[in-house]
């Protein structure tokens, strides 16, 4: 990556940040510009969005266990060699107000080549321009919302206490009880009746 490239990547985050267009758009910008893939976690090491440039190839579905934030240059990039021939980035996304309670989540870069140091910058850059993102979204909130949901779903709870705590971490009030409805839309096709 060359300081042309970087500044190039610079204003296309911008101007993905001032059209709203999302972390997913981030992701490739970012895997263009440095011929890689891309992937973006919440704070949880949960996946948020992935993006590839050609030839790549398959890379690991997160980048959590080899994650030492000790071994940061700055606190900002960790790097790591995963296997032969794929290295990684990565770095943390800053937290929204810059109350230090950590990072809101992380962007890591995988690479069929040795990263270079403008790399680096450039993943500083997507990932500050990803925390803006997150931050717009409520710092992760509609993502804990949907995990919540989820796991109600899927019946993971047996004490109501508990469902009540994680229901209020995750920013929702629930009812007292519920009510299930359905309904049948007269001359309607079944498809459009979804």
């Amino acid at each position: 990556m060359t300081a042309d490239e970087l500044a190039a990547l610079s204003e296309r985050a911008a101007g993905i940040v001032a059209g709203g267009g999302g972390l997913k758009a981030l992701a490739q910008a970012l895997a263009d510009a440095a011929r890689g893939a891309v992937l973006v976690e919440d704070e949880q090491w949960r996946h948020l969005a992935l993006a590839q440039s050609r030839g790549t190839g398959k890379v690991p579905a997160s980048f959590a266990q080899w994650y030492k934030p000790e071994k940061s240059a700055n606190g900002r990039v960790a790097r790591a060699t995963i296997e032969q021939g794929l290295h990684a980035v990565c770095a943390p996304l800053p937290s929204s107000g810059g109350d230090g309670e950590g990072p809101q989540g992380y962007v890591t870069l995988f690479s069929r080549t040795k990263p270079s140091a403008l790399t680096a910058a450039a993943m500083r850059i997507v990932a500050s321009a990803a925390g803006i993102e997150l931050s717009r979204r409520g710092a992760g909130r509609p993502q804990a919302r949907r995990a919540f949901w989820e796991r109600y779903l899927a019946g993971e709870w047996s004490d109501h206490s508990s469902l009540k705590e994680d229901a209020g971490a995750a920013g929702l009030a629930l009812p007292a009880s519920f009510l299930g409805a359905v309904f049948d839309v007269e001359g309607a096709l079944p498809a459009t009746a979804r």
